[in-house]
């Protein structure tokens, strides 16, 4: 190959068989050197290598996917050898795999579906011969309704409960509840009852549970008729419910809780034990139940506080709980505040109940409106109230029966001490015959102070204030005693301080002594001390008052009536004619003619004097005449008379000294001393008086 020459410039070119290019330069010198040819050649070539690494690629070279137009996309199109899923049918002459799966599988056109099910199908339940009615007999887990009795050896629950509990299944514990609804279950609280009123429980040696929170729950107990000794009932009243409903449970006829047929629990968590036991009465065989346990506030005292810090919020609920629940005496402490009474609280506990409060100026009962026509308290079981406030309101303490403290029930004793009572009609009534007394108080503002109808009373250390009557004494079939002590009677105009309103008050004793009355109204009304009825009386060292003492007389004038004389020297009744009795008191007058006598009707022994006058007429001249008092047949006491003239009145007088007792009985006798001439008692005056 010749060279290719350039004249003074560099040449590039290929030589005719397409055979690597030379560059050769040509200058002045001389070109055919070689030394100089190839330092031209070694410069060239760097010069060329340079020039196609900018401008072009070298052969082996390699790319990336996006550097080749559209390879992206159409890759997305393929599917990988991994594994995929086709969006649109796929068609081979043949799959060979493992496993196939699909939702519908076609062979050929047909699917396959509808000759074979699938593995793993199911079926409707009506798929299956028989297969819902067999269902239909079934129990569900979730709970059902058995139409029949159900049997089994052993059942373990956590409740069972029901109306009707038979047989003899030991079981731990029963709830019943009711929620107001019909025909529902409560899972929270075990069986729902449909009504609130008249359950009936039929088992022993069961627990019940009661649960009353939306209403008083009667419970029937079951006949112990039968041969149940030692067998038991054990109910309790569930935590959660209101205080204010309670339980009721009731016994079949002829049997008794407690000696009641009845019998109630209030309080929440409070617990009767009921256990049945044979006695014999006369030969018969019957059966009571008894209180065996109960579970009581700590030391016997239930508290009462209006703002729920205590375990009742109502003096009615306390006492309602004491009155069904106690097993002792027991004590209700009613904290500071007021405590509006709106129906009658009744007091029926077959234990003795102290009802205190913290102090006449901090313990405040108050009588409401709705009240109207009732006491505030029925008493009518054994108790006492201390350090109490009992108020009316404006518009109760106007009529008869607004009372605060009333007891119509005979063989009770109360007491009261140490609190106030105003504002009412009656502060406090007894209209039996009953015992109570009443001292450290204060009754002000009164129709009535204190109203007695027969029973026993005292009253000590009282101020007595602004009341239409202090003290009302009424009659009585029974009798009473009355004691006044150490009172203070503030009596003013129109105002009475011991009003007696009939005379058949029958006192066995009556003090009124060491008392004070003031004012300017009238201290005592109706009280006499000539009848019977206040033959017992004693006013003594009353301030404002002066002393009485029992005395009764009785005069006899114009007696026309003549007494026969038998034999001189012998007593004779004096003949006398029931007619011309004027006035006779305590001392009863029985008979007439020569049968007439006088009875000592009080029932205290007592001394008494007697003074006995009168003047008395003989047929005859020159006689003498003896007079003589007779008492129990025998002679007390007697005067002679000398009678000069014949049926003209000659005037005698004496006295006696004697104890008396009740029935002693009395006697004027008369006698002729020296012959048998009749005599004339023609007037009588007899007086008794207590020493």
């Amino acid at each position: 190959m010749g060279n290719i020459r350039l004249k003074d410039k560099a040449d590039i070119g290929r030589d005719l068989n397409d055979n690597d290019l030379i560059f050769t330069t040509k200058t002045n010198e001389d070109t055919d050197n070689p030394s100089s040819f190839f330092r031209i050649k070694n410069q060239i070539t760097a010069f060329v290598t340079g020039l196609t690494e900018t401008f072009y690629s070298k052969i082996g070279h390699i790319h990336s996917i996006v550097d080749i137009n559209n390879l992206s996309n159409s890759l997305d199109t393929k599917a990988n050898l991994s594994g995929t899923t086709f969006s649109a049918q796929i068609n081979t002459p043949i799959i060979s795999a493992t496993t196939i799966s699909a939702e519908t599988i076609y062979s050929a056109t047909t699917n396959l579906y509808n000759i074979f099910n699938q593995i793993g199908h199911t079926h409707l339940v009506t798929d299956v011969n028989n297969l819902s009615n067999s269902l239909d007999t079934k129990v569900n887990l979730s709970g059902a309704t058995f139409s029949a009795q159900i049997n089994t050896p052993i059942m373990s629950a956590t409740t069972i409960s029901a109306d009707t509990i038979n047989g003899e299944i030991s079981l731990t514990t029963c709830y019943l509840y009711y929620d107001g609804s019909t025909g529902t279950t409560s899972g929270t609280y075990g069986c729902t009852l449909t009504s609130p009123g008249n359950w009936s429980i039929t088992k022993f040696n069961t627990i019940y549970t009661i649960d009353d929170r939306l209403g008083n729950i009667t419970i029937t107990i079951p006949d112990a008729s039968i041969n149940n000794i030692g067998k038991y009932i054990y109910i309790t009243k569930a935590k959660a419910t209101q205080t204010q409903n309670h339980i009721t449970i009731l016994t079949p006829s002829g049997q008794n809780v407690s000696k009641n047929s009845t019998f109630k629990i209030w309080a929440p968590d409070s617990r009767v034990q009921l256990v049945s036991y044979q006695y014999d009465t006369n030969g018969k065989s019957a059966y009571r139940y008894r209180i065996a346990s109960q579970h009581m506030p700590i030391n016997e005292v239930v508290e009462v506080s209006y703002h729920g810090t205590a375990l009742f919020s109502s003096i009615t609920e306390a006492l309602n709980y004491v009155n069904s629940s106690a097993v002792q005496p027991m004590t209700v402490k009613i904290n500071p505040g007021y405590y509006y009474i709106d129906n009658t609280i009744q007091i029926n506990c077959p234990y003795p109940i102290s009802i205190d409060g913290f102090g006449t100026e901090m313990t405040n009962l108050i009588a409401t409106n709705s009240l109207s026509g009732k006491p505030m308290f029925d008493i009518k079981t054994a108790c006492d109230f201390s350090k109490i406030k009992f108020s009316g309101t404006s518009g109760y303490g106007l009529i008869d029966d607004e009372c605060c403290l009333d007891c119509s029930t005979n063989g009770l004793y109360f007491e009261a001490h140490n609190i106030i009572i105003e504002g009412f009609f009656k502060g406090i009534e007894v209209e039996c015959d009953s015992e109570f007394w009443v001292f450290d108080s204060i009754i002000r503002n009164c129709v009535k102070g204190v109203s007695c109808i027969g029973g026993s009373m005292g009253i000590s250390e009282m101020s007595l204030f602004n009341n239409t009557n202090s003290l009302y004494l009424s009659a009585s079939t029974t009798g009473n005693s009355f004691s006044v002590q150490n009172t203070i009677f503030n009596i003013e105009t129109n105002q009475i301080g011991i009003n007696y309103k009939d005379d058949k008050i029958k006192p066995k004793y009556h003090f009124v002594t060491s008392n004070a009355f003031y004012g300017n109204g009238i201290y005592t009304s109706g009280l006499t001390f000539t009848s019977k009825t206040q033959s017992d009386i004693r006013y003594e060292n009353n301030a404002g008052l002066q002393n009485y003492r029992p005395e009764s007389w009785m005069w006899i004038s114009g007696n026309t009536n003549t007494t026969t004389i038998a034999s001189s020297g012998t007593y004779s009744a004096a003949s006398i004619n029931v007619n011309s009795i004027q006035n006779y008191d305590f001392i009863k007058f029985s008979g007439t003619g020569t049968e007439a006598k006088f009875t000592y009707l009080p029932n205290i022994p007592r001394k008494c004097i007697f003074n006995i006058s009168g003047d008395i007429s003989v047929a005859g001249t020159n006689q003498v005449l003896s007079v003589a008092l007779f008492k129990n047949n025998s002679i007390l006491q007697n005067i002679d008379i000398r009678c000069a003239t014949s049926a003209q009145p000659y005037p005698f007088s004496f006295s006696a000294i004697n104890k008396l007792i009740e029935n002693d009985s009395f006697e004027i006798r008369v006698s002729n001393l020296a012959a048998t001439n009749n005599i004339t008692l023609r007037t009588l005056m007899f007086s008794i008086t207590t020493i």
